[in-house]
């Protein structure tokens, strides 16, 4: 009598185990997706806006080195390892024949391995180096840790099973082929291979290895964040002036002192609530011209170009809102936003700057604002910087009204983590000014918003990422990952020692 063999599927009360699974996959290949998506792109991620939490901070996360692997967005590794792992899960279930689901294991335990200990290793990244966390990734690794918990487990139970006599099962049987006769029907399919623990082990050292490999590539060939080009040199047919003109027809008023300026104040133009004055703005629209001073050294007529490209005139260093003496040996452009969280840990590399320089340095502050509400160029989709126009033209209006008070007060702005409340900022800016009045019909002036839109302008068309940096010809864009590497940029691509 021949005695009969089976494959028996999954054991009874774990196929929900195997469905869960599969949901954690496609949470994460889903999710992968859309951060590799933005990682190829380089733009922002929704919900990651690095101003309103101290904890999460996804835009701050996905810009460090660690983001990447020789290059790669991680989110597109990620994503071919997920959904690698989700379509090899689909050939898991009891229905499926012993050979494509011993195969199935075989390809799926080192990538579920593979994708627990990448998990574990960029969950510690975010904690121990960055010291912040992108949500959307963390979900991403829970996925991976879950199903790997859900899967492994039952791995090798499985493949024991597929390589077992068992008894007859309804439903499981198949014709066999028995050397030497023919094919006899009702008669239970034949073993399929036993699987030895070595075997199983060698499934998890491949995984482990190719942990290591990832490991390896962002340890011994980071990713370099700062990127440093030059300007190309060819003279422009038509020159772009370093400011734009004001708008043909622009109002123009004349003060009690004299002063000419354009334009006119108003609380709404700026959409400034007045949850964010200490006083009422309300009650300071009388209908009277508010007196504003001017930058007394740039109408005196004195020039020093700050090179800003081939096709522009420069920046005169009086003229712009700076930091130090405008003439210094040292001029040295920097383009940010006070609320891009990176332009804000720049600072740090900067004060190393000017500790090392002292007064042979001079910085000129280019403020742009990563906001819709005053800048024509970026996406309205975009919210992760909100109030950046408001920051921008505050700042603005005390560089060109009050140029003496600017240094202190574009430091005060940076020295926090995270920028200070607006209640904040117009109530110093308000008491440089003489009155928020006088600073709200600043931030309303057409001077203020020209200086605004031409820096917004150079951004879009020099292509520049935040924060950058300009010295003559050289260019460099992005947050240096480390103080060695700002000191290699300053030294051998700026040439400052």
């Amino acid at each position: 009598m021949l005695e009969s063999t089976t494959v028996t599927g999954a054991p009874r009360g774990s196929a929900w185990t195997l469905w869960l699974a599969r949901c954690a996959l496609l949470l994460a290949t889903s999710l992968s997706v859309y951060l590799a998506y933005h990682g190829i792109m380089g733009t922002a991620v929704a919900g990651c806006a690095g101003t309103t939490s101290s904890w999460f901070a996804c835009d701050e996360v996905l810009s460090t080195s660690w983001s990447r692997w020789l290059g790669i967005p991680t989110g597109v590794l990620a994503t071919a390892c997920y959904a690698s792992a989700l379509v090899l899960s689909l050939f898991l279930g009891a229905t499926i024949p012993s050979h494509v689901r011993r195969i199935a294991w075989f390809l799926l335990i080192p990538l579920l391995v593979a994708a627990a200990g990448a998990a574990l290793w960029f969950s510690g990244l975010q904690h121990f180096a960055v010291h912040k966390y992108c949500w959307q990734c963390l979900t991403v690794h829970a996925g991976g840790l879950l199903a790997a918990a859900m899967l492994l487990p039952r791995s090798f139970p499985d493949l024991n099973r597929i390589g077992q006599p068992q008894s007859p099962a309804a439903g499981t049987t198949r014709p066999v082929r028995i050397p030497g006769m023919p094919v006899m029907p009702g008669v239970l399919a034949e073993r399929g291979p036993v699987t030895h623990a070595w075997q199983i082990a060698g499934l998890w050292a491949g995984g482990l290895l190719g942990l290591i490999v990832l490991v390896a590539g962002q340890v011994i060939a980071p990713q370099d964040t700062m990127q440093v080009t030059s300007f190309d040199d060819e003279d422009a047919a038509d020159a772009t002036p370093a400011i734009l003109p004001p708008p043909s027809g622009a109002q123009r008023i004349v003060s009690d002192e004299g002063v000419e300026r354009t334009g006119s104040a108003s609380n709404d133009d700026l959409a400034i609530s007045d949850e964010d004055l200490s006083f009422d703005a309300s009650a300071a629209d009388d209908g009277s011209s508010v007196a504003l001073a001017t930058n007394t050294t740039a109408v005196a007529g004195k020039d020093r170009r700050a090179y800003l490209g081939p096709d522009l005139p420069g920046a005169n260093v009086y003229e712009f809102a700076h930091v130090g003496d405008p003439e210094a040996e040292y001029v040295v452009v920097e383009v940010m936003d006070y609320t891009c969280p990176h332009c804000r840990k720049m600072q740090a590399h900067m004060a190393k700057l000017e500790e090392d320089l002292g007064s042979r340095l001079v910085l000129v502050i280019r403020p742009v604002a990563l906001e819709k509400e005053c800048n024509e160029y970026f996406p309205t989709n975009e919210t992760h910087h909100p109030n950046a126009c408001k920051y921008a033209r505050a700042a603005l209006s005390v560089a060109l009204y009050h140029p003496e008070s600017f240094e202190a007060f574009h430091r005060w702005l940076l020295e926090e983590e995270r920028p200070p409340s607006l209640t904040d900022v117009f109530d110093r800016a308000g008491k440089i000014m003489g009155g928020q009045g006088t600073l709200i019909e600043a931030m309303s002036s057409e001077r203020v918003m020209n200086y605004l839109t031409s820096d917004n302008r150079l951004m879009h068309d020099k292509e520049l990422q935040l924060p950058t940096i300009i010295y003559d010809r050289r260019v460099a864009s992005g947050l240096p990952q480390s103080e060695s590497r700002w000191r290699e940029v300053v030294e051998k691509d700026f040439g400052i020692k």
